[in-house]
């Protein structure tokens, strides 16, 4: 087959796995995370998906194999959708394995009526007598049967050989094999992602028991967590050398997550009798949690108030919403064969978060930078007071990027000396709104762009023309583009309001948008928006009006406040149809941040082109945005020490081409060969270098940027690569 052919029938092994859900069922929302009824009601669709095979070939292969193609990312392919969006829908022979799970009756009704309207069958688990089989007893040797059946009815014109193909990957599944664990399985919310994720590939859990510690005894989660962690990441490690990594490139191994809830949901609680006896004590109990679990002793609640319905309802809405969560995780996880690190509900609530946001957004006084520091270390200091270092370590061992579920600013975790978001790639899904977080769980297939894409990125600005920002950024992009004429073309749009950003957005083609302006999360209303001429503009309000490109930068302030509300622009363009976002945590300084968008601009091509093209090595956009918050914060550091530590301008030039150069070749220990260049070059004592880190970070903008959304996703490849293996 040539490459167009082989596009076409690129997703023909796949099974899909639709969740089918009332209409309208995303409105209604739980009120702490905001997790649409509908998904709740079909939770345990999720749990139903990883006892059935993701594809036609998984089964044919040993542990091994499964472990390889899921870190590529070849995991199931899942999508929750409202019933009268699958009744627009036609199966058809490129993509002909349906299997669609339905749980309300009335839902369950048309989706039986539209299974029966389909020219290839469709597989349908449902309660009662309208499907193919009840939750809980749909199996492996049943679906294939039932792709055996959907192959008796594919049409003659579908291509000979690869029918052939296809029917000897279903004849060719083999009995399962558990393979034995090091460790001896518990069962709990913190565990059960890793556990899932070893289960799907084959492992054994006969000997799996429920985690239940004592009271108080918080080391068994940690040693739980622990242990299951470092088991996945032992046996991804096996498969690190086999050929299709040169095709496509490994998924992130660590997943990070730590559940919240609104911002809102942390405020306290007043008494009223509007509300039933123990809901405001089981809210506040769910406030005080620290740990993995909740801890009714020590607080003061009467007897009455644990055994109410007030107690009773909230408790019950928490728990789903966490084990809803917990289950799509460990889908996500299972389906990348990533480890996931549950973190403990402390990391998500500390005032000194607050304090280091207020002093950002304040005026320049004396000694700032001195304070920046201090509070950003205090930030940190927060952050691991309730994690246990053996977590933070496992973190660390990340070879291939760090997916975070969160709220809290955990890139600004500890790791090996730096913040998380420089010593790794990193990128996050956001907790809240809940609705969004379950969607942006759903693996979506991923991207393959050429370096092509990136010939042409588009700059909107809007800026009034009195602002002293108006042409920094676009003039150090365009200064960029006429370095590398042949590789990168700027289309600069002035947006004046609303209209205007729609219209140059929608009329782009391209990969990857710079927005240039003014952003603002306004505390009393809790919305994020960006300045739009003199417009503020909630990008949430754009749904269905803006098409977004697949790579949004964010070259404004406060775009992803972590102080504030669920309501951030980043968050707004992701529900949009963006990929990634690149976000902000805070205000950024204009020159900087137009140096870091034309260096990220030239990143995006010229450095893509030549690594794709000419070396022959797909890139990640998540490996392109992480190495350019290292190289942003490598210069920064360089500039602090040569501000007190003045170097010939030859020798400094020089420091820094090697230095870059470390981040260019992809050099795994980027960071210790930089300190060690860096401390001989400048003649600098280990504790003087220390404190020459501290102030980059609190100089720089690198821990300023937050990447959303799933960027891993997005391969930048060509088609002599993807074709190298058949």
């Amino acid at each position: 087959m040539d490459f167009e052919t082989r596009r076409r029938w690129a997703g023909v092994t796949e099974i899909l796995y639709v969740v089918v859900l009332q209409d309208g069922g995303l409105e209604n929302t739980s009120p702490f995370q905001g997790i649409s009824n509908g998904f709740d009601e079909l939770g345990w669709t999720l749990r139903q998906i990883l006892d059935l095979p993701p594809d036609l070939i998984s089964p044919a292969l040993p542990a091994q194999g499964r472990i390889g193609m899921r870190v590529t990312g070849r995991g199931w392919s899942w999508h929750p959708l409202m019933v009268s969006e699958l009744e627009k829908i036609n199966v058809d022979e490129t993509a002909p394995f349906w299997v669609v799970i339905s749980g309300h009756a009335e839902v369950a009704k048309r989706t039986k009526r539209w299974c029966s309207r389909q020219l290839l069958p469709v597989f349908h688990i449902t309660d009662g007598y309208l499907g193919d089989a009840r939750p809980g007893e749909a199996s492996r040797e049943s679906i294939r049967r039932h792709l055996r059946r959907v192959m008796t009815y594919l049409p003659k014109s579908f291509p000979a050989a690869l029918r052939a193909n296809l029917e000897e990957m279903i004849d060719g599944w083999r009995a399962d094999e558990p393979f034995p664990l090091s460790f001896t399985p518990r069962t709990h919310n913190c565990t059960l992602p890793n556990l899932a994720t070893l289960q799907a590939a084959g492992a054994d859990m006969s000997a799996m028991t429920t985690l239940n510690p004592l009271v108080g005894n918080e080391r068994e989660f940690v040693d739980a967590i622990e242990e299951s962690t470092a088991e996945v990441l032992e046996l991804r490690a096996t498969v690190s050398g086999i050929p299709a990594l040169r095709v496509q490139p490994q998924t992130p191994d660590v997943i990070v997550a730590a559940p919240a809830a609104y911002s809102h949901f942390r405020a306290r609680t007043r008494r009223s009798n509007d509300v039933p006896v123990g809901f405001r004590e089981a809210i506040q109990l769910l406030q005080r949690q620290t740990g993995y679990r909740m801890l009714i002793e020590g607080f003061p609640f009467p007897r009455e108030a644990i055994l109410s319905p007030g107690w009773q309802i909230v408790m019950g809405i928490r728990g789903r919403e966490l084990q809803l969560q917990t289950n799509a995780i460990a889908l996500r996880a299972a389906s990348t064969f990533a480890a996931t690190i549950r973190l403990p509900n402390g990391v998500n609530a500390f005032p000194d978060l607050r304090n280091f946001t207020n002093h950002i957004r304040g005026k320049n006084r004396p000694n700032k930078l001195k304070k920046t520091v201090s509070l950003f270390q205090k930030v940190q200091s927060a952050l691991i007071a309730d994690c246990d270092d053996t977590l933070l370590g496992k973190i660390a061992l990340s070879r291939t990027g760090v997916k975070l579920v969160s709220d809290a600013p955990l890139e600004w975790l500890p790791c090996e000396g730096l913040p998380l978001c420089i010593a790794r790639d990193v990128s996050r899904i956001p907790a809240t709104p809940g609705n969004l977080m379950m969607l942006e769980l759903v693996p979506p297939r991923r991207m393959f762009l050429d370096p092509s894409a990136f010939n042409e990125i588009l700059v909107i600005s809007s800026f009034q023309d009195d602002d002293r920002l108006k042409d920094l950024l676009f003039e150090a992009v365009k200064n960029a583009a006429q370095r590398i004429p042949r590789h990168l073309r700027i289309k600069h749009v002035r947006a004046h309001d609303r209209r205007e950003l729609v219209d140059a957005m929608n009329a782009f083609g391209g990969a990857m948008v710079i927005l240039d302006c003014h952003g603002n999360h306004n505390e009393r209303t809790g919305v994020g928006t960006l300045r739009i001429g003199k417009d503020n503009i909630d990008v949430w309000e754009l749904r269905g009006t803006l098409r977004s490109p697949p790579i949004v930068i964010l070259s404004a302030c406060d775009t992803h406040a972590p102080d504030r509300t669920h309501a951030t622009v980043a968050n707004g363009f992701l529900s949009c149809g963006a990929r990634a976002v690149l976000g902000t945590f805070l205000p950024i300084r204009g020159d900087r941040a137009g140096v870091f968008a034309a260096r990220l601009a030239q990143r995006a091509s010229w450095y893509v082109s030549t690594m794709v093209d000419n070396i022959e090595t797909p890139l990640l956009w998540s490996e392109i945005v992480g190495s350019m918050i290292r190289l942003d914060f490598l210069s920064e550091l360089i500039n602090q020490i040569q501000r007190r530590r003045p170097l010939a301008q030859e020798v400094c030039d020089e420091l820094r081409f090697n230095i870059d150069m470390m981040i260019h070749s992809r050099d795994p220990d980027w960071w210790p060969a930089a300190t060690t260049k860096i401390t001989q070059v400048m003649k600098l004592a280990e504790g003087e270098f220390e404190h020459f880190v501290a102030l980059a970070i609190g100089a720089g903008d690198s821990v300023r940027y937050t990447h959303l959304g799933n960027p891993e996703t997005i391969c930048i490849t060509n088609e002599h690569i993807l074709g190298a293996l058949g």
